[in-house]
């Protein structure tokens, strides 16, 4: 599974309910055990990447966070997920990734 697939697993679990990043793993166990998938990574990197994209669709207002750490699908998510049905690829995923820029160079130091 690469990094596009864990982000549109993302998407895709907090489409219809707000959801945190256990119930993003919990799919993409589920879906992995359907296809006869085997994990290529032990719980802790899967956890670390799931939160990753979390982070990331959030800085690119795609989820948005609630008070009790759930994130709901925002309407530029919709659209994400609507135009990628079938995939993110990098590119597509980079251009809709809009990071505000001041405020992360002001992180770095």
């Amino acid at each position: 599974m690469e990094e596009p697939d864990i982000l549109l697993a993302a998407l895709r679990v907090t489409e219809a309910a707000p959801a945190v990043e256990e119930d993003c793993v919990r799919q993409i166990l589920q879906d992995m055990r359907r296809r006869g998938d085997t994990v290529p990574w032990d719980m802790a990197e899967l956890n670390r990447r799931v939160a990753n994209a979390f982070r990331v669709l959030t800085e690119a207002r795609l989820l948005k966070p609630d008070p009790f750490q759930r994130c709901t699908l925002t309407p530029k998510g919709r659209r994400m997920l609507r135009d990628h049905e079938d995939g993110l690829c990098v590119l597509a995923s980079e251009r809709f990734l809009q990071f505000p820029r001041p405020v992360r160079a002001r992180k770095q130091r």
